[in-house]
């Protein structure tokens, strides 16, 4: 088949358009894709180096008052001052029988509860719970949970159980010796937190 002058070069035309086309497809769109692709990954590069370096700027900041928390403690009063459990449920019997005579009431035991002690790799702060069983009367006995709750260091009442008790008179009446019992039995347990628990 022969082709005109004219249509030979029509042809030569096409074909050059087809491989410039095909050039371009194959070769300069993934090329230009991947030039634009590390573009962007260079602009998110450089928006995170300049989200570093603010951050670096700030870290004497930072550090400075972070130490002056650490000086400070702010929560240190929050905390049983003791290092040890045994100490700290000393501790912790003490303010109850204190907060119990001050408020009324009459105490019958604390009991350290050593069987709610955490386990040793526990992240969670070392606790100690007290068992307390005492007898008041309705008034005495909201003053006394408001301020176990309310104190420094930081209480925790659980298993509240309270029971109503005849208000009964104990003693012979005509000895004299009469005494009234107050009308409620009261049991619950009171946890408290050492902030750093020593061995």
């Amino acid at each position: 088949m022969n082709f005109s002058a004219r249509q030979q070069q029509l042809l030569a035309l096409a074909i050059l358009v087809l491989a410039l086309w095909g050039l371009w497809q194959w070769l300069l769109v993934p090329l230009l894709g991947l030039w634009q692709q590390y573009g962007d990954t260079e602009q998110t590069l450089v928006t995170r180096l300049d989200k570093y370096r603010q951050l670096a700027t700030q870290e004497a900041q930072l550090q400075q008052q972070l130490a002056e928390l650490q000086r400070t403690n702010p929560t240190a009063d929050l905390y049983l001052p003791e290092s040890k459990a045994a100490l700290a449920a000393a501790r912790l019997q003490q303010l109850i029988s204190k907060a119990v005579e001050s408020n009324g009431g009459q105490l019958i035991s604390t009991q350290p509860r050593l069987d709610l002690a955490q386990p040793a790799n526990s992240a969670d702060p070392a606790s100690v719970t007290v068992a307390v069983y005492l007898k008041a009367d309705t008034a005495e006995l909201v003053k006394l949970l408001y301020n176990l709750e309310s104190s420094k260091p930081l209480l925790f009442l659980e298993n509240l159980v309270i029971i109503a008790n005849p208000n009964r008179i104990v003693g012979n009446p005509n000895l004299g010796a009469r005494q009234s019992v107050p009308p409620l039995d009261v049991r619950f347990q009171v946890t408290g937190y050492l902030s750093k628990e020593q061995p």
